[in-house]
Order: C-alpha cells, then sequence, then structure tokens
C-alpha cells in the first residue's frame, strides 16, 4: 500500500498544488508522534498527581482521625472552672461550672428549632454532618488565608465549641474544620439522631447569659424557652454565633440588627409568611426584652457585685482576643483591677459613699494607669447585682461636648503648628465653613484672648478656629492616634462599624479594617459626633499625662491554660501620638483649665494633688426639646477628664433614656462625682515634669506670640508663656522703650517776651504704626482676623499713650505739650535754656532725654517788685519769719507740681 501511494503521488508531482498537498501531507504524518507524546505524558502526569493527592489525602485524614479527639456526650456540659485573679493575684472568682436547665427536643418550640436551622444550618435534616458545598468553599477560603467560616453546620459547632478550637484560617484552620468533619461525620451522626443533636446545640452553648436556651430565655425575657414567640426565638437564635457580640443589655443595635436578620431567613426557607415576618420585624429587642428580669448567676461561687462589671468586661476581652470563651475553656486568668480602687469606685456607684440626686440617674467611670493603660478599676453603672448588665464604662457611646477640645482642637493646633499658651484667638460672630451659626454656650463673645483663657472658659468659637487651623489629616492622626473614634470611618452593606473595625453581619468573625475618609466634620470640634466612652476618653487624656504615649487600655495581662500548660500574653500597643511638647503644653492648659473651670468653689482641691482636667456637657437639639417639653436648659451629658501623674479617670454622668429624666445646664453633679473618685484615686502629689523641649519665657501683654517685655515694660503688661523650644519671640517689644529725641531744636526771639521753638519731628514709633503690627501676625494664630488684631492693639496704645508729641521746657521747666513741629514760649529778658523731648499725650514714663537750644528773650514787660512797708521792730521779727515762710512755700509749690507730674507718669506707667 505505501508502494503504491508512493507511484500515485511521483506521477502527480508535475502539478506545483499537488506538490503543496503532499507537503501539507508530509507535515501531518511526521507531527502526530510527538502530540501523541505530550499527550500520554500529560494524561500519566494528571494520574500521578491524582495518586499523590489521594495518598495525600489518605494521609491526612489519618493524621485527623489519630488526633481527633474522643467524643464525649459528658463533655458538653462539664468543663473545668475558670479562675480569675486581680492584679494582686488575688482569687475574685471562678466561673464554667455551672448549672444548667436541659431540654429535650420535644420540649423545645417549634418556631426556635425554625429558627436556629434557618440561621446555622438550612440543610440541617438532610446532610449527614457536613454541607459539602459551603464546606468546600470555606475551605478554599482558608487555604487562600482568608475568613473560611459559615460553612459549620451544627454538629460542625457542637465538635468546634467543646473539642477543637475557634481557629479559622491557615493550616489551624484546615486541620479544624477536617477534624469538625471528621467528629460529625463518623462520630456524632453515626450515633445520634438529629433531635438528639439539637439537644445538645441548645443546651451546650454558653449564650452570654447563661448556658443553654432555657436559662437564656428565662434571664432575657422571663419566661420559659418553651413560651417563646417568634419574635424572641429569632433573637436567641442569634445569640449562638457571637453571645458577647449580641448582648441585648450592653450592645441592643447589633442585637436587633441580627434579630432581624434571623427573621429574613427564616421568611426565606419559608417558615414563617409575610404577615409574620412583619408582626415580628416590629417587636424589637427594646420591646421584647424584660430588663426588670432577676439574671441567674452564671458562675459557680457568686462574684462579688463591686467586681461584677469589671469580671464581665475580662470575660467579653478574653473571648475578643482569643476567641474562646472562660465558660467553655479552662483558663487562669489575670487582670488589672485594683482591688482598692474598684471597691472605692463600686462605693460610690451603690450609694453607700456617694449620694446620687435621684434613683435614675446614672453613671459611668473608668481609671486607667497613665504609663501602661491598665484598666484599674470601672464603674459601668448604679446598683449591678447581677452578670451581663450593660457596662457603661466601656460599651456606653455618648457625645463628649467639651471634652472634645484638648484632643480635636487645641493639641493638633499645637502639634502641627507649634502653638503656646498664651497663642491668641478671636471670640465674635462666627459660622461653620457651611454657614451655620456656631455659638457659645452662654450665647456671648469675649472678644481677642489667649488659648489658656479660650479653653479654661470653654469657649466654643475659639475651639472651632484652633479645630480649622490643621488639615483633616492631622486631626485624623491625632485622634485616632488617641485611640478616639471619630466618624471617618465606612463600611460595605454588609457590615457594621464597630471602633475602627468592619464586623461582618452574619459572621462577626470576619473581621476587616474600616476605610478611612479624608474628611473630620467641624462639629466634632465641640463633640458633637456619635461619641466615645469613658474608658476611651480616660485612655485618650492619659496620654497627655505619659509624654504624649498612648497605651491601648487593657482588663487582663495573661491567661493560663491548666489542660495545656499554655499561656497566653496579652500584647497590647504603645506608641507615640504626641510630641512631649505638646503633651505637657495640654497637661498645664489643663491644669490652669481645672483651677478655672470645674476645681473652682468646695472643689478646688483634691488632696492637694496637681491634676489636670476638663468638663464637658451635650445639650439636645430644639425638636428634642419641643416633643419631650423640656426646659430651655435641659443638658444630656455631662463629662469630667482628669489625670494626674498616676491615673486617668473619666466620668460621665445622665440617664440612659430621655424619659428618666434631664439634667439642668448649671449642675454641679458631675463635678461632685468625679471629685469622690478622684479622692480615692489621685494620692500621689508629684506635679507633672517639663521636659527639655519646652521653655518658660515672659512676653509682652498683646505681642503674646511675636515680642518680649523690654527693661521698661509695667509688669502688668507682662505674662508668662509656655513654649516649644526654637519657636519662642527673640524680638524685644519698644512700646515701652525710650522715644527718640526730636532733631534741629531752633529757637528765635520775637522781641515781644516770646520765642519760637521749632524742631524736626520723630517718626511714628511702632506701638502707633499699624503696618508694624500686622507684620508681627503674619505666623501666628489668627490668620483670617488678623487685621482685626492689629486694629485692636493699635486701639489698645492709643488708649494708653495717646498721640505722640513733644514736651517743651523753658530753664527746665515745662511750658507745654504739643502734637506740632513748634511752640512759642514766654520768658524775662535774657537768657535761657530750651529743652524738646518726644512724649506721648497720656504717657510721659518713656519720654526722651531731651535736645536743648538757648535763646535771648527781649522785649519782656518788667514789673518792679513792690517796697515792703516798715514795721515794728518786733513785728519785723515776725515778718521776716513769714517771709522765710513764704519763700519756702514757693518752693513748696514747685516741688509738690514736680512730683505730681512724677505721680501721674508713675500711673500712667503701670496703667492699662
Amino acid at each position: 500500500m505505501a508502494k503504491k501511494k508512493i507511484k500515485r503521488n511521483e506521477k502527480e508531482i508535475s502539478n506545483n498544488d499537488n506538490i503543496k498537498e503532499e507537503k501539507t501531507i508530509t507535515k501531518k504524518k511526521t507531527k502526530h508522534p510527538i502530540l501523541k507524546g505530550i499527550f500520554y505524558t500529560l494524561v500519566l502526569f494528571m494520574y500521578l498527581c491524582i495518586l499523590a493527592v489521594a495518598g495525600l489525602a489518605t494521609a491526612f485524614f489519618v493524621m485527623i482521625a489519630v488526633e481527633a479527639p474522643e467524643f464525649q456526650e459528658a463533655k458538653l456540659y462539664k468543663s473545668e472552672p475558670s479562675v480569675i485573679y486581680d492584679v494582686k493575684g488575688n482569687i475574685i472568682t471562678t466561673i464554667g461550672t455551672e448549672d444548667r436547665v436541659l431540654l429535650t427536643y420535644d420540649e423545645l418550640p417549634e418556631v426556635l428549632v425554625n429558627a436556629i436551622v434557618a440561621t446555622e444550618d438550612s440543610r440541617f435534616f438532610q446532610h449527614n454532618g457536613v454541607d459539602l458545598p459551603r464546606f468546600m468553599v470555606a475551605s478554599l477560603q482558608a487555604i487562600a488565608g482568608h475568613e473560611g467560616g459559615g460553612a459549620s453546620t451544627l454538629t460542625m459547632q457542637i465538635s468546634k465549641n467543646i473539642y477543637t478550637s475557634k481557629e479559622a484560617s491557615g493550616w489551624e484552620g484546615i486541620k479544624r474544620k477536617f477534624t469538625d468533619v471528621y467528629l460529625s461525620v463518623f462520630k456524632i451522626e453515626p450515633t445520634y439522631s438529629k433531635q438528639e443533636i439539637i439537644e445538645f446545640y441548645v443546651n451546650s452553648f454558653f449564650l452570654g447569659n447563661g448556658y443553654g436556651v432555657e436559662v437564656t430565655s428565662k434571664n432575657y425575657f422571663g419566661k420559659s424557652a418553651k413560651d417563646l414567640n417568634v419574635a424572641e426565638a429569632a433573637m436567641i437564635a442569634g445569640l449562638f454565633q457571637a453571645p458577647g457580640t449580641y448582648n441585648p443589655f450592653s450592645n441592643p443595635e447589633a442585637t436587633e440588627e441580627r434579630r432581624q436578620r434571623v427573621l429574613s431567613l427564616m421568611k426565606r426557607h419559608g417558615y414563617i409568611d409575610d404577615n409574620e415576618y412583619e408582626l415580628a420585624k416590629q417587636m424589637t429587642v427594646e420591646k421584647i426584652v424584660d430588663e426588670n428580669t432577676n439574671i441567674t448567676d452564671i458562675a459557680s461561687g457568686i462574684v462579688n457585685t463591686d467586681y461584677q462589671l469589671f469580671v464581665d468586661m475580662v470575660i467579653q476581652d478574653v473571648t475578643e482576643k482569643t476567641g474562646e470563651s472562660p465558660y467553655t475553656k479552662s483558663m487562669n486568668i489575670y487582670t488589672t483591677m485594683d482591688p482598692s480602687l474598684q471597691k472605692h469606685v463600686s462605693d460610690i456607684m451603690n450609694s453607700k459613699t456617694y449620694k446620687w440626686e435621684n434613683k435614675k440617674i446614672q453613671g459611668g467611670i473608668a481609671v486607667v494607669d497613665i504609663e501602661t493603660g491598665a484598666i484599674s478599676a470601672i464603674g459601668g453603672g448604679r446598683n449591678v447585682t447581677a452578670a451581663g448588665t450593660l457596662n457603661r464604662a466601656k460599651n456606653l457611646k455618648k457625645q463628649i461636648g467639651s471634652t472634645a477640645k484638648p484632643v480635636y482642637d487645641y493639641g493638633p493646633a499645637i502639634e502641627f503648628n507649634n502653638w503656646s499658651t498664651s497663642s491668641i484667638l478671636y471670640d465674635g460672630p462666627y459660622t461653620y465653613s457651611d454657614g451655620s451659626r456656631i455659638n457659645n454656650w452662654d450665647d456671648s463673645y469675649r472678644g481677642f484672648n489667649t488659648i489658656q483663657y479660650h479653653l479654661a472658659e470653654s469657649r466654643n468659637i475659639p475651639a472651632l478656629k484652633a479645630f480649622q487651623s490643621t488639615t483633616d489629616e492631622q486631626k485624623i492622626q491625632f485622634v485616632t492616634g488617641l485611640g478616639l473614634t471619630p466618624e471617618i470611618y465606612s463600611c460595605e452593606s454588609n457590615y457594621r462599624l464597630v471602633k475602627n473595625k468592619c464586623i461582618n453581619k452574619d459572621n462577626p468573625k470576619d473581621i476587616v479594617d474600616a476605610k478611612i475618609t479624608k474628611a473630620i466634620s467641624e462639629p466634632h470640634a465641640i463633640g458633637g459626633y456619635n461619641g466615645e466612652s469613658p474608658l476611651s476618653m480616660a485612655s485618650a487624656y492619659a496620654a497627655f499625662g505619659n509624654g504624649g504615649y498612648y497605651n491601648e487600655p487593657y482588663s487582663f495581662t495573661k491567661i493560663e491554660y491548666p489542660d495545656t500548660g499554655d499561656v497566653y500574653i496579652n500584647k497590647t500597643e504603645t506608641k507615640q501620638v504626641m510630641s512631649e511638647s505638646t503633651a505637657y503644653i495640654m497637661s498645664y492648659l489643663l491644669q490652669k483649665t481645672r483651677e478655672r473651670g470645674i476645681d473652682s468653689g468646695s472643689y478646688k482641691n483634691v488632696n492637694n494633688v496637681p491634676y489636670a482636667a476638663k468638663t464637658g456637657t451635650t445639650n439636645f437639639d430644639s425638636a428634642t426639646k419641643k416633643k419631650w417639653h423640656m426646659s430651655y436648659n435641659a443638658v444630656n451629658d455631662y463629662w469630667v477628664v482628669g489625670f494626674n501623674t498616676q491615673y486617668s479617670i473619666a466620668v460621665w454622668y445622665g440617664y440612659d433614656k430621655i424619659s428618666d429624666g434631664q439634667s439642668r445646664l448649671g449642675s454641679s453633679q458631675h463635678q461632685r462625682l468625679f471629685q469622690a473618685v478622684a479622692k480615692g484615686v489621685f494620692t500621689d502629689k508629684s506635679d507633672f515634669k517639663m521636659p527639655d523641649t519646652i521653655v518658660k519665657v515672659k512676653t509682652e501683654k498683646d505681642y503674646n506670640m511675636m515680642l518680649l517685655p523690654s527693661e521698661n515694660t509695667p509688669s502688668s503688661y507682662q505674662s508668662e508663656s509656655l513654649f516649644i523650644a526654637g519657636t519662642e519671640p527673640n524680638k524685644i517689644s519698644t512700646r515701652f522703650q525710650q522715644l527718640n529725641n526730636p532733631g534741629n531744636v531752633r529757637a528765635s526771639d520775637n522781641g515781644d517776651g516770646t520765642a519760637t521753638i521749632t524742631w524736626s519731628k520723630i517718626g511714628t514709633p511702632d506701638a502707633l504704626n499699624k503696618g508694624y503690627i500686622s507684620s508681627l501676625l503674619t505666623k501666628s494664630s489668627l490668620k483670617k482676623d488678623a487685621d482685626r488684631y492689629a486694629n485692636k492693639v493699635y486701639s489698645t496704645n492709643v488708649g494708653l499713650f495717646g498721640s505722640l508729641g513733644y514736651n517743651v521746657y523753658i530753664d527746665d521747666t515745662l511750658a507745654g505739650w504739643t502734637a506740632s513741629d513748634s511752640y512759642q514760649v514766654t520768658g524775662t529778658n535774657g537768657m535761657h535754656k530750651i529743652t524738646v523731648k518726644s512724649a506721648y499725650q497720656k504717657y510721659g514714663a518713656n519720654m526722651s532725654s531731651g535736645l536743648s537750644t538757648t535763646v535771648t528773650i527781649t522785649g519782656a514787660e518788667e514789673i518792679p517788685e513792690p517796697e515792703p512797708e516798715p514795721e515794728p521792730e518786733a513785728e519785723n521779727n515776725e515778718t521776716e519769719t513769714e517771709n522765710t515762710s513764704n519763700e519756702n512755700s514757693a518752693e513748696n509749690v514747685e516741688s509738690n507740681q514736680n512730683e505730681n507730674t512724677s505721680q501721674v507718669n508713675e500711673q500712667n506707667n503701670t496703667g492699662e
């Protein structure tokens, strides 16, 4: 056949087209073996890979099976207790050896089972322990290093909660997931029915206020789980994912958000219809949770109520840091709580050592160690008797009023603009950038003054101008460095914002950094934003007393795991967020603020300890006042934040709800509360140490940041200021220095007993030169108010000095003052000395030394002196005495005139 084919090809050689065809055919014949080789090689490689993967997979699953813990039903309901210690190593309490009420499947309401299945595992009754589609997606995410949650079935969650861990990413996350799969598929599902697995699920989990749904239902709703309705069941079903996050007492907004999500899932999977969905949506957390329920004690030993909210905070912090609950994992937790300080604060909160104005008023207190950030004590609320209640020290979020001014306004201005304590700002009619008006708390204006004055008097308008003096980037850097949460963060729609993090609404373990916007709104200048907690404010102010270093607040130092011997060290962040200079200047300003502001009258002293502080007040808007029929002076929140060299204290004082009441403007209750706390905390009498980077200099009043006083500047026109080294003024003021002498003094006789004196005027002194005054303000804090301030200083100087002129003397006797360059004097015939001195109209202390000349006056009318009448000899002796007396009187008159002139000059020298 080949030969025939060759012959045929030879026959067709003469045809060019056939030649091409022959070449093509030849090419195809030579290529097929290579393609086949490649194909078979790839097939073989894939086969080997499959074998390798299968082998690795087999080895992996063998490892999982060997290392997996033994499933024991008893472990679902019993764990070794966790022990919590105070800062001195004493046991506060033990938790985790709990009593619980177990419900059978038949005792569970259908709505609760439906809510749990719809939310956590919609194909629970169809799979054998693992939902493969969801699991594969989650595994790939874990391999990629991302959060792989959201695929655990109810069975796998039981395994994870008791037997494995909360690790969700990387190699450990993969191992944990496959261990859960192994236990679920090969141990739990073959052994127990779906109904029994549901029982394990609802009875074994700690849900934030108790173990299992029965205790939790009674604690939150005051009823058995058997009696739950759709709205209540949806809330409990939402707790399983993150009971600490979705606590209706401490975080009602997030809890309601989660409850609404559960309801939507129940509707999606057909467990409730549209009508039931709409009705349940309207029954919000605020409406269904019973705040007056007597919450069951969830610890084995009764927690001292003085310590309860501190313990709650530690449990929350430990769970957030480690992903494990001390209720389900045995731990020895070493906290930062100082028992004596905590007892002091608790006694105040429980009315043992402090009288509150009424039963409904509330307070939140945080005491933080300045140097470390350790939380030493908290006051989370009044008369706390059970776990899980709202912690107003940490979880409160209220507008902070004027306590924002040091951190949002003056701190950044000092840090980035090098302002001193005597920088000048103008307090006058003003608006925000959008044109809306800003007012001071008393609806008045104080004009030009130093930032030290404006901060102490808590003026809003100067604070806004200080806020506007720095860029958005600078302010954001400053306040976020202090751990504050301005409204600059944003999250995607399926995430919610918590501080500067975005937490997935459906999976709280999915946490990402929030996006930062470039703008920070101007109401932040006076605390007009979502707000802060006492803990965040105490920690922020602590950086002022700590040389500019911010310490992230923390409630525990380490955790020991008795089962394994492992130790978890709580690593917190310490960073320098401002210069040491800024920190000291702000501490100094807040000391002066305390002395002038909150620490007045009966609150002037706390154990003779130097400390710094600022108050804050927030008001209701007009619409709210109208709706609730409030008085004109109703106040929403009161704040005091203060610190000494040891501790920082923040106090919030107010009502939880408007319906509970309102405070009144001018009330001193928050000051009393702060005073009571500080008396037991501020004991160190050390003062803040001024760093080498700060210089203290005297400046001349009105020229505060610009000029030093001269040797002639009166003491009443000098003030002491703090400057960052290198920014202090180095020019000496000429305002009170001696004036220059006039030039070319000449005198000519007029022949009629008078002489005309002329001279050359001196230039306009700096004090009366608007251009010179304006030139000093080019780098000041005034900006757009510079021209107004130059006019103000000029007017002040005119009021002090009057006009520039000249004193003319004849034979050292003042003939008169004139603003002109000539003057006519009257004298007797003969030679006289004429002196002209530059002098202000009202102020003589800096008059020039004078320039003199002589003139011979002629033509003066001579008036003969009358001859004395003769008198008797005895009377002559008397007359001589009288003449002597008269002679002395004339001298006294001249002396008194000189003395009066000197007194006037001295008064002008010190008067304002």
